[in-house]
């Protein structure tokens, strides 16, 4: 489960020893924004089951995450970094091993492209072909998932009136799987 931890972490204006002479360090005061990485064993017990889920990391995989702008640290990329398939067949069509797709396919990019049109947010990455005129799309930036459908869901998206429905990518794949 996505995680959302902000760790504030504080130094004191002290001295510190350098070389046989002191260095005052001034006060500062840093935010830190990050998520732990996991997967719930239920999913990663359901990936295993369907004999998808290897915890071998492809370095093209990693360099498409990197390129998309996701945190390498999160259960999206954990998700995307591990699993063997191409698609993933769920309880609405079928979502997108997005690394395999940003590169060896154009459909990722087509899908970028129709989110600009359709005027979602560049943060909201597309997980599948939007068939049916609808789709699931990823947020980078906090880790949520968001399910859009052209005409009322969209206008209310677009209106500030509705919200990601998923927290999390973890909990997005446990509703999709069934779990």
């Amino acid at each position: 489960m996505l995680n959302w931890i902000k760790r504030t972490m504080l130094t004191s204006t002290c001295a510190a020893y350098n070389g046989g002479k002191l260095h005052p360090i001034s006060n500062k005061v840093k935010q830190i924004k990050y998520h732990q990485i996991m997967l719930s064993n239920k999913v990663i017990d359901y990936l295993n089951k369907q004999g998808v889920y290897s915890e071998k990391e492809d370095k093209a995989y990693k360099k498409a995450l990197i390129d998309l702008g996701i945190d390498l640290n999160s259960d999206f990329a954990l998700f995307n970094l591990n699993t063997t398939e191409i698609t993933f067949r769920g309880q609405c069509g079928e979502i997108y091993n997005v690394c395999w797709f940003k590169i060896y396919s154009n459909d990722l990019s087509y899908g970028i492209e129709r989110q600009a049109v359709l005027g979602i947010p560049s943060e909201y990455l597309p997980l599948d072909s939007f068939e049916g005129e609808g789709g699931f799309f990823y947020n980078r930036n906090t880790g949520e998932v968001l399910e859009i459908e052209l005409g009322e869901k969209l206008i209310n998206f677009q209106n500030g009136k509705l919200s990601p429905q998923w927290k999390d990518f973890n909990s997005f794949l446990e509703w999709y799987f069934g779990l």
